[in-house]
């Protein structure tokens, strides 16, 4: 069942309004229908550009969205220095 509905969603840790978003009905309760992915970095790259001042919620959630790009970046570095000290039998940086 899918709908269309005004919502305001908090579980980014600040209040967010969702207009004319697609829900689905889940246990009883409207959800909205997106991808939470696409969604955070949506919010990710819009924040910094509001008018007002950030919340204290807001900052938070920029903070923790960056340390999950910066994990996420690391993860990939180390992967790739593993490459390298394989393939040369000793890691040069």
């Amino acid at each position: 069942m899918s709908t269309k509905k005004t919502i305001i969603f908090h579980h980014l840790g600040f209040p967010i309004k969702l207009i004319s978003c697609p829900h689905i009905l889940v246990e009883g309760e409207l959800v909205p229908d997106v991808d939470y992915e696409q969604l955070e970095e949506l919010m990710f790259r819009v924040l910094p550009l509001k008018p007002t001042r950030l919340t204290g919620a807001e900052l938070k959630f920029i903070r923790h969205h960056l340390g999950k790009l910066r994990r996420n970046s690391q993860s990939g570095l180390r992967t790739t220095s593993t490459i390298l000290l394989s393939l040369n039998g000793k890691l040069r940086i």
